[in-house]
């Protein structure tokens, strides 16, 4: 692995090649380990064979992730990028909650279809913008060189088409309950050709990338391999039968992907008391995130009939049910909404911010990312 003398110029308890390499680690294993996972959860013979109790196991952990964010309100320091937007941080997050709420609450199951759509849509969409962020970080460490605007696109366009692929209600197909549902086989087909050459124009790249090197240079192996599973994130949707399992994958590796960066951010403090006062609150706040969202989780599921579809449940054949799972839905959204914008490095405060926290990723060359 390649780590540039460049990159630890800034001084700083987490400014060390230990913590570059460990950072890095962290980063790769957590982007893959959920797809190396697929046998486990695609057999019958396991408890995460169906993918009822797949959610039921696993969805609670993941979703913690989203409760994480509420760190970046506890961090002094990560509070000067609140204070830039008071705004957007503190009044349009309620909004989300209570629109969100209120929908749910006068909406019917058609209303409900579109907003299942638009929900798997913007999930995904976060989702691979969050790749790109990776993509950005560690593209500088594991080669000799920031990502391209190409290799960006190539990752946004892999999303696109993971919008296509997957869509609420998670057991059903994709669009279902919206003007689009009788061309399910036209989308599926479309989307399946769509991803395949995606990925031709993906490996070419990396074949052209590779065979361009510079005399001497070693290949960039590992930076391209990283490149080819972010543009392919989504190849569960076309391979497993259970979309909810697909799902899991690589919502699993999104959450992991977000615990390890969140980790290192908390921890990675000013002074030695800094790091060990960051990483006990980031500690609590972790455990503390498991247990709310396994409450949430729990009730809504004793909710949830547990075997028809999402929009056909009968939890939304009662108004105050159905405003009950927009209100734990909402708190995607916002977690969605927050990110957007925390994660911006052409924001000053933002910027400044991410750099104290990762120094050694970001003295050889800012890397472009655009949210986390």
């Amino acid at each position: 692995m390649h780590l540039s003398a460049a990159s630890m110029a800034v001084a700083g308890p987490g400014d060390s090649p230990v913590v570059a390499r460990a950072f890095t680690f962290c980063l790769l294993a957590t982007t893959v380990s959920m797809f190396l996972l697929m046998p486990a959860l695609a057999s019958q013979h396991w408890p995460f064979g169906d993918g009822m109790h797949a959610l039921a196991y696993l969805g609670p952990v993941f979703g913690a992730h989203q409760v994480a964010t509420l760190y970046l309100f506890t961090d002094r320091e990560a509070r000067a990028v609140v204070a830039a937007d008071r705004a957007f941080f503190l009044v349009w997050p309620l909004v989300i909650v209570a629109a969100t709420t209120v929908w749910f609450y006068f909406a019917g199951v058609t209303a409900l279809g579109y907003f299942w759509a638009f929900f798997a849509g913007i999930t995904i969409y976060h989702y691979q913008k969050q790749n790109i962020g990776v993509f950005a970080l560690l593209a500088p460490v594991l080669g000799h060189g920031r990502m391209s605007t190409f290799e960006r696109r190539l990752i946004l366009a892999g999303g696109l088409i993971g919008i296509a692929a997957f869509a609420y209600p998670i057991d059903h197909t994709p669009f279902h309950d919206t003007v689009l549902g009788p061309a399910h086989d036209w989308i599926v087909s479309a989307d399946l050709i769509a991803f395949a050459a995606l990925m031709a124009v993906a490996v070419w790249h990396v074949v052209r990338q590779l065979r361009a090197r510079e005399a001497g240079t070693r290949p960039e192996w590992l930076k391209y391999v990283l490149l080819l599973v972010l543009v392919g994130y989504y190849w569960p949707l076309f391979v497993i039968e259970n979309r909810l399992v697909a799902f899991l994958m690589f919502a699993g590796s999104h959450a992991l992907q977000y615990f390890a960066i969140m980790g290192f951010v908390a921890a990675n403090g000013t002074g030695v008391d800094g790091v060990r006062a960051a990483g006990r609150r980031g500690l609590w706040q972790g455990a503390v995130s498991v247990v709310l969202l396994g409450a949430i989780s729990y009730l809504a599921w004793q909710l949830w009939d547990g075997t028809a579809g999402l929009h056909r449940a009968k939890v939304f054949e009662q108004p105050w049910t159905s405003a009950l799972i927009g209100l734990t839905t909402s708190f995607s959204l916002v977690h969605y909404h927050l990110d957007a914008r925390f994660w911006q490095m052409r924001r000053r405060e933002s910027g400044h911010f991410v750099r104290s926290r990762l120094p050694f990723l970001f003295a050889s060359g800012r890397p472009r990312t655009s949210g986390a």
